[in-house]
């Protein structure tokens, strides 16, 4: 993921727009055939507050890169749980876990995507945490 924009915020949702940009150092082709993850508001990974997939089939070229992108919507009902927890804490870190689904010479692979960004709810902006 390169980068996260905070679209809006409401009572019942946050909606996050993701940009990934697809580099292939290869010296062959792939097809990214899917990209799907869940994003959770707990370190533990248990309070699941969003889900995201998608189908691609794009073929990247050796040396040629691609972006990607989409909103991820943030059920803020299911983040209560941990929400007042991380409201009082200061710290809105959410977890993304999930794979992209690659193909070569027929052969798929499963990348895996794992990542941390906070939600700044007073500046209303998405930060990516490395």
């Amino acid at each position: 993921v390169e980068k996260l924009t905070l679209k809006s915020i409401t009572l019942q949702n946050s909606v996050i727009e993701h940009q990934t940009k697809l580099t292939n150092s290869l010296p062959i082709e792939y097809t990214l055939k899917s990209v799907s993850f869940n994003v959770y508001s707990d370190v533990e990974k248990k309070n699941k507050v969003a889900v995201w997939n998608n189908d691609y089939n794009k073929i990247i070229k050796p040396n040629a890169s691609d972006t990607i992108q989409g909103n991820i919507v943030i059920n803020n009902a299911n983040s209560a749980l941990t929400g007042l927890f991380k409201a009082m804490s200061g710290d809105n870190t959410y977890y993304v876990d999930g794979k992209a689904k690659i193909s070569i010479h027929n052969k798929e692979l499963d990348v895996p995507i794992n990542l941390q960004f906070l939600l700044d709810l007073i500046n209303q902006k998405v930060i990516l945490k490395q």
